[in-house]
């Protein structure tokens, strides 16, 4: 160490020029798409499910039918993989018909049900006893191939339960001034998400529901004094009935409905058959004062703000895509969103799902990171009655998180939200090193000894206490880094961050930090030499 020490402090603008390097080269894999950065990594999980919608009016028996499909595609994975004790991966496998569990992996959240809708629940042996290291997301991956195509599927979805944030890794909502203005828009998002690789489990959620009738007034209709709304109310008492009249007949309560006798209303045409009151009491044919279109309508309507809503969601396989440049790739001025708002003028498009709690949180980062740093600035401030040094000493927090960055990469980890959360805890760790040095220094230079000598002789006399906290900090996070259980994968992305950044900070701290004091040592005798 001393060797080097001596080349490097004697170097010394040559060592700041390479740590400057470092940091570039490291924002440009970053930037250059080299390292991947995503929201919330996808853990392992010990239970699996998958999801059905077929068209709204399918027979019960043909959702049993699709439910057994599934249910035997994956019981099919035990014949080929086995855990550690030769035992079962597929463990147990139940399904729900009628009903689904909400998305996002929140069990207990159920959505939209009926006789078309269907669902696997499928719980797994836990990922520390899986031979050869096999994942939930390899699992679910032969499910899918086991299973095959479901012809009148409206849509099939694959996924984990976990604990992580709700939503899929690409959700948008697509908001306009009707549903059948934005489900031409959605559609065509969803043809342009198919064309990226790794992307997969394309659906929305306005699902085609049962034939409807759509009436519409016709001209003129109005100067009779007929409105939509009177129209509709007249439909309703025609073939629902308007109750006139209330009986008590003992205990109960019996309601006396009057409409149109059952031969006049048995069939479609028996509307079109009607007569409807005009404002004066006369009554004209139905079909003088409206017209009928047959068409398919949707199981759910949903407006937000005045706006109908549809959401599109996708999920994205972190090995082969990247949801981060998907975004970037639609979001380009001019990508897919600005093609797509100039053929819909009244359409929004807003992000939902992860990405919107991966802003809301990164939102609160902002605010805070900065906050916390001026926090450590003014302490250091304050405890060396200097304004440049505090600056010495957190010029280790940048290069702390070159070797975060550095550590998942060589553990094939993406840089996520979750290592975000190691990276503020590693700036208030990296200092202690750096500050146990500068305050070495200064408290030598007190008593009067030569300044470029003195930090040679202290940085060599810090060595080992330094050394020793950087290797007891990365041993103790080791095994949260090596561990398999479910309940470890949110920390490992923050382990990692903390313990290979502490591990090349230290470096920084040894070499750097010495050398850029004697650099303000250089600068301060330059200054005072030119006025004096």
């Amino acid at each position: 160490f001393t060797r080097i020490f001596r080349l490097t402090s004697r170097y010394r603008y040559v060592t700041l020029a390479v740590a400057a390097g470092v940091l570039v080269i490291m924002a440009g894999m970053i930037k250059g798409g080299h390292i991947q950065v995503i929201g919330f990594p996808k853990v392992d999980s010990d239970t699996l499910r998958a999801q059905v919608t077929l068209q709204s009016g399918t027979p019960f028996e043909r959702t049993s039918q699709v439910a057994r499909q599934l249910t035997m595609a994956v019981l099919k994975i035990n014949e080929t993989l086995k855990d550690q004790e030769g035992g079962r991966v597929i463990r147990h496998a139940y399904a729900l018909l009628g009903q689904m569990t909400g998305s996002g992996g929140q069990e207990g959240v159920t959505s939209d049900g009926g006789g078309h809708v269907c669902e696997v629940i499928v719980e797994l042996a836990p990922a520390e006893r899986r031979t050869n290291g096999v994942t939930s997301e390899q699992i679910t991956q032969l499910w899918r191939k086991n299973t095959g195509y479901i012809p009148d599927a409206l849509s099939v979805e694959f996924g984990t339960f976990h604990g992580g944030p709700g939503g899929k890794a690409l959700e948008f909502r697509m908001l306009g001034p009707s549903t059948d203005y934005v489900k031409p828009a959605a559609e065509l998002l969803k043809a342009r998400l198919v064309k990226f690789k790794g992307v997969s489990d394309i659906r929305d959620d306005a699902l085609p529901g049962k034939m409807e009738m759509k009436i519409r007034l016709k001209m003129g209709a109005e100067n009779l004094g007929i409105q939509l709304k009177t129209l509709a109310w007249q439909l309703r008492d025609a073939f629902y009935g308007n109750e006139s009249l209330k009986i008590q007949r003992g205990r109960d309560e019996i309601k006396v409905m009057v409409r149109y006798p059952e031969w006049q209303r048995r069939s479609l045409g028996d509307v079109e058959n009607m007569r409807v009151r005009t404002a004066t009491g006369a009554e004209v044919p139905f079909a003088e004062v409206a017209e009928v279109e047959m068409k398919r309508g949707y199981t759910t309507l949903r407006r937000i703000g005045r706006n109908n809503v549809i959401n599109v969601s996708a999920d994205v396989d972190e090995k082969a895509a990247n949801a981060e440049q998907i975004l970037q790739e639609l979001n380009r001025e001019d990508g897919f969103f600005a093609e797509l708002r100039a053929k819909f003028p009244k359409l929004k498009i807003d992000l939902w799902g992860q990405r919107q709690q991966i802003f809301e949180s990164l939102n609160a980062l902002f605010i805070w990171f900065p906050m916390a740093m001026l926090g450590i600035y003014t302490i250091l401030a304050a405890l060396f009655r200097s304004y440049l040094q505090p600056l010495i000493v957190m010029s280790a927090i940048p290069f702390g998180i070159v070797g975060a960055t550095f550590g998942h990469l060589l553990l094939g980890y993406n840089l996520s939200f979750l290592s975000m959360f190691g990276l503020v805890a590693l700036a208030g760790v990296v200092v202690n090193d750096s500050l146990i040095l500068i305050d070495l220094i200064n408290r030598e230079r007190a008593e009067g000894a030569s300044s470029h000598q003195l930090i040679r002789d202290c940085a060599t006399r810090r060595f080992r206490p330094i050394m020793l906290t950087t290797l007891t900090t990365f041993l103790g996070l080791t095994p949260i880094m090596l561990e398999r259980s479910l309940q470890a994968q949110f920390l490992i992305p923050m382990a990692i961050s903390l313990a290979f950044g502490v591990a090349f900070a230290t470096l920084i701290t040894l070499f750097l930090v010495p050398s850029l004091y004697m650099i303000l040592e250089d600068i301060k005798h330059r200054v005072l030499t030119w006025v004096k």
